[in-house]
């Protein structure tokens, strides 16, 4: 019986450090589903024709009640590196079909989309121009 106990005890070790590896590996690897990858990328376009909008729109109509040349400024470079890691996911998918894809790409990606998604809520973007 004690060596069952053992053999059981040693098993869940194994097994929770596989577990922990998994975890670690997913949470700091070097690549990610082809699923999450299309979600983010689609999550970044919905946001960005919203930025470009509004961008474009305070630009032409700069003293409009909700158009700010503060929002304008940082909401430039989150698209921009948006954009610029959304094309290189893109062009990685079309090489590399059905391939996990880089997560610093992702990642870039993903905080771009929070960022432009902070700036919308703080200077309530989805609002100017109606």
């Amino acid at each position: 019986m004690r060596k069952l106990v053992a053999v059981v005890a040693l098993a869940l070790s194994l097994s929770a450090c596989a577990n922990l590896q998994n975890f670690w590996s997913t949470a700091t690897g070097a690549s990610v589903s082809p699923t999450a990858v299309y979600v983010a990328r689609n999550s970044f376009d919905a946001i960005e024709v919203t930025a470009t909008n509004y961008i474009v729109y305070c630009k032409v109509h700069p003293k409009t009640t909700g158009c700010s040349k503060v929002a304008i400024a940082k909401l430039i470079p989150a698209v921009r590196s948006g954009r610029v890691a959304r094309n290189n996911l893109v062009q990685f998918q079309k090489n590399n079909p059905g391939v996990w894809g880089p997560s610093g790409l992702y990642n870039a990606l993903v905080t771009a989309t929070d960022t432009v998604q902070q700036i919308s809520a703080q200077y309530n973007i989805s609002g100017v121009g109606k």
